[in-house]
């Protein structure tokens, strides 16, 4: 199958994004690993399995059935790419970082006054608790019911 210029430029447009997807969403993974877990290489593993999955898949999907040949051209020129920007990259996420935990605790707060107010809290708590006695009556009269069968 012979695609026009368009579409070849699209699709060369795609590979390298791609690549440059593959290559930034491997250093997220390596950084949310803590190095000293022993589950690190396993969870890469299966990570790059599922990379790879996707690669196949979305390869299939952008040309229509067949892989182009320039498939791993783009995909290493997209690699290039974000080398050359890995640093402001990785500096960027680490600021993200820095202001996702200064600001965790008074957010988490608020979403929680917000979708979980006090009174309803409440009213679930004693929801709780009354479904709790129930089970705990009806699991003794059972008990009771049963010992007597037994004697």
């Amino acid at each position: 199958m012979i695609l026009s210029t368009s579409e070849e430029i699209r699709v060369m447009f795609y590979l390298i994004s791609f690549g440059v997807f593959c290559i930034s969403s491997y250093d997220l993974i390596i950084m949310a690993i803590d190095k000293k877990t022993k589950t690190r290489n396993i969870i890469l593993v299966i990570y790059s399995i599922m990379l790879l999955y996707i690669t196949i898949k979305f390869s299939y999907k952008l040309a229509s059935g067949y892989v182009p040949i320039h498939f791993i051209l783009f995909m290493v020129i997209g690699f290039l790419i974000y080398i050359t920007i890995r640093k402001s990259f990785i500096k960027g996420i680490e600021y993200m970082n820095e202001i996702y935990i200064k600001i965790k605790k008074p957010l988490l707060k608020i979403l929680i006054f917000l979708v979980y107010p006090r009174q309803i809290v409440g009213i679930i708590c004693l929801w709780i608790k009354t479904v709790k006695a129930t089970f705990k009556d009806f699991y003794k009269k059972v008990k009771k019911r049963n010992n007597k069968l037994s004697k």
